[in-house]
């Protein structure tokens, strides 16, 4: 009887025993794949540091390339300047690339030749040579020579461990590939994490000797090598092909070459390979190695033959840094929110309204808005100042002298019917209608900016706001940023129309604040208690009563040319494209500011006009609720992707760390809690934990019908 126990017990160890050595495979493959690549991302990432060893400064100057620029009546000659190597880092592409690419020409016609442990100890002192020699080479030519080294084992090394995989299961396969996909990422972390912090590139380097010896730990000690593998010796049945049918597959090529081919293999049944054959395999692997070839191709002549070029002066990270984390761009204002892709109208309604509501959840607190009105602001943009400002967004002299030259000097003159006026030369502001235009004026404004905890300035192209949360009567920061954004206005040359400057005064309080009136220029700017922002009503007390009334009366103005049109017999298709161009882009303006927070009788009467026109289509439109839930959701995940949103760190903010769901902000307010926000939240949540739900049912829907069956 204690037989089978004994038995059913060797099984299960046998069993254990056997997922132990896939886990032993599977991690040593990985880890192969991670150290084979290793030394060749590393000398890709450190290829600014390798240059550096040269003899010559970083810095070069080329001869200096007149550009004929005037400003003001005045010729500029100006020396375009370079901040890059005499040799460029596409020498060490070359060298990190050549030797692999011709490894992986020519290795196949000899390396099953060599056996597999003379081929891992050359992988790990080709490695280990290359560390050493460029970490202590006094020239540039030696560190060439090093990253040569690092090539030559990452080519020959792929070779060795991709034919290595016939020898275990399949999964081993996809546990090399993504061991190669993990270097990429993990050298260049790593060699530009340990050089951020201060260590020198050479002790940086030595470091990495500890992968060598990693992968020699790994082929030896955790790969568990299948019996009589050949290890110190070649088997001549590895490199022949076993039987004539297998010999026929590969060898079949075109029809043409189909009797060729034939009589080779009655010729020779089984055996190795010659060479016109392993040529004639080579032929038809062409189309692949060259779509391949193509690809590597491009991605490695943008990121190492011209990312090197793309360098930012005035920023806090040197050049080389740069290179090393060349996702860094020229910040612009975050705040901005007009000419962004994903970004418009109702983002800024939103973020104002957020930080407004959110101002006013703490106790005592008077909110004060500043909306300023610059007059024609693209018609006041300074050339000479521009171009500093580009210079500083790390923008080339040469493509900033060419944009400074498209803007001055601009003929100009009307013409009326068969009147032509005198032409006139224009050398301020920038032509409105270009697509250079509105990233122009982004640049040239994008060098003031406020944000803080109590006080933001937020822009829509020239339609600026500051928002300011008061304490106890405490308004310096508020009052400050205004007068800084005046005074930089005028150093700008943006001009302030106070006449149509206006501020809007939010206290809900039992007993309000005296407020003193903000003087600019010399005028008192006027207190209102509506104001119209971005085609938005806002008044004093947030209750969006004055916008659903504009809104209404737009309404019905559409509505009645809707109703003219179907009058005149217009077809149902034209009706229908009629109403959701003009009517309902006019009823629905905005509504993720004001969807969530209206009262349901300023709801219903925009609904009635929604029913009155669905009556004139002869089908049913999407209510108010309906269309603001929909685009509330789209808005709100699109915010959770997009990273330059302003307000992607507070939804980010409130991820739970248990579940896919958010956290619902607190809201000491029921006007806060109506906002788009928190609004949004519960939303997301319960859209979330119906598909949640839905999932569910159907799982266990689908357990029971299995179990029926």
């Amino acid at each position: 009887m204690e037989r089978p126990r004994d038995a059913n017990s060797i099984q299960q160890l046998n069993v254990l025993n056997e997922r132990f050595k896939q886990w032993r495979n599977w991690s040593g493959f990985w880890v192969l794949g991670l150290c084979n690549n290793f030394a060749y991302v590393v000398m890709l990432s450190a290829a600014q540091d390798i240059l550096k060893k040269q003899q010559f400064d970083n810095n070069t100057i080329l001869n200096p390339i007149t550009l004929a620029v005037e400003f003001n009546g005045v010729n500029n000659s100006n020396g375009t300047y370079y901040d890059c190597n005499s040799l460029s880092t596409a020498a060490v592409l070359l060298a990190d690339i050549l030797p692999t690419l011709i490894i992986k020409l020519s290795a196949p016609l000899f390396i099953q030749k060599v056996p597999y442990g003379f081929r891992i100890l050359f992988c790990v002192i080709m490695a280990t040579a290359s560390f050493l020699i460029v970490s202590f080479s006094t020239a540039v030519w030696i560190s060439i020579i090093g990253v040569i080294f690092a090539s030559t084992s990452s080519g020959f090394g792929e070779l060795s461990f991709l034919s290595l995989t016939v020898f275990y299961k399949r999964e081993v396969l996809a546990a090399w590939g993504s061991g190669t996909g993990g270097a990429g990422v993990a050298a260049a972390l790593l060699y530009s994490g340990l050089a951020q912090v201060g260590i020198s590139p050479q002790v940086t380097l030595l470091t990495m000797l500890i992968v060598p010896f990693t992968m020699l730990n790994s082929y030896f000690f955790l790969l568990v090598p299948p019996p009589s593998f050949p290890q110190w010796k070649r088997r001549e049945s590895d490199d022949g092909i076993d039987t004539s049918e297998e010999r026929e597959r590969l060898m079949n090529g075109s029809q043409e070459e189909q009797e060729t081919c034939n009589q080779v293999i009655e010729d020779r049944s089984s055996g190795l390979l010659t060479l016109s054959e392993k040529l004639h395999v080579f032929k038809g692997l062409m189309p692949f190695i060259a779509a391949l070839g193509l690809v590597y191709y491009a991605e490695y002549f943008i990121n190492q033959g011209l990312m090197e070029l793309l360098y930012f002066r005035k920023f806090f990270l040197s050049h080389a840094e740069q290179y090393r984390c060349p996702l860094m761009n020229a910040e612009l204002d975050p705040l901005q929110f007009a000419y962004r892709p994903g970004i418009g109208v109702e983002d800024a309604t939103t973020y104002l309204m957020h930080r407004s509501l959110s101002h006013l959840e703490n106790t005592g607190s008077t909110l004060r808005m500043m909306f300023f009105d610059l007059s024609s602001a693209f018609n006041t943009i300074q050339p000479v100042l521009l171009r500093g400002k580009l210079e500083e967004a790390g923008v080339r002299n040469h493509l900033a002298a060419w944009i400074i030259d498209f803007l001055t000097d601009r003929p100009q003159y009307v013409r009326l019917q068969d009147c032509t006026s005198d032409v006139v030369a224009c050398s301020t502001g920038a032509p409105q209608g270009t697509v250079l235009s509105p990233l122009l004026f982004s640049l040239y404004t994008s060098d003031f900016k406020h944000n803080t905890d109590t006080c933001h300035l937020q822009k829509f192209s020239d339609d600026t706001a500051i928002v300011g949360r008061v304490t106890d009567g405490n308004d310096l920061e508020y009052r400050g940023v205004i007068t800084a954004f005046v005074d930089w206005c005028r150093q700008n040359h943006l001009y302030i129309n106070n006449s149509k400057t206006k501020e809007m005064v939010i206290d809900f309080q039992m007993n309000p604040q005296q407020t003193t009136q903000v003087n600019i220029q010399g005028t008192d700017i006027e207190i209102v208690e509506n104001f119209k922002y971005l085609g938005v009503h806002l008044n004093n007390k947030l209750d969006w009563s004055t916008n659903i009334d504009a809104l209404y009366k737009r309404g019905q103005s559409r509505l009645y040319l809707l109703r003219s049109l179907r009058s005149f017999r217009v077809c149902r298709t034209l009706l229908r494209t009629f109403y959701n161009t003009v009517v309902a882009s006019t009823v629905f303006y905005a509504v993720l500011c004001w969807g969530c927070g209206s009262t349901e009788r300023d709801r219903n009467r925009l609904n009635k006009l929604v029913r009155r026109a669905s009556s004139v289509l002869g089908c049913p439109r999407d209510s108010v609720e309906e269309v603001g839930e929909r685009r509330m959701l789209t808005r709100m995940m699109s915010i959770m992707d997009s990273t330059s949103h302003p307000l992607h760190e507070s939804v980010e903010s409130l991820q739970s760390s248990f579940s896919n769901r958010l956290r619902h902000p607190h809201c000491r307010k029921e006007r806060f809690r109506r906002s788009f926000l928190p609004s949004a939240v519960r939303l997301f949540n319960k859209k979330w934990l119906s598909v949640k739900t839905y999932r569910m049912h159907a799982c266990t829907f689908m357990c029971i019908y299995v179990y029926m069956c």
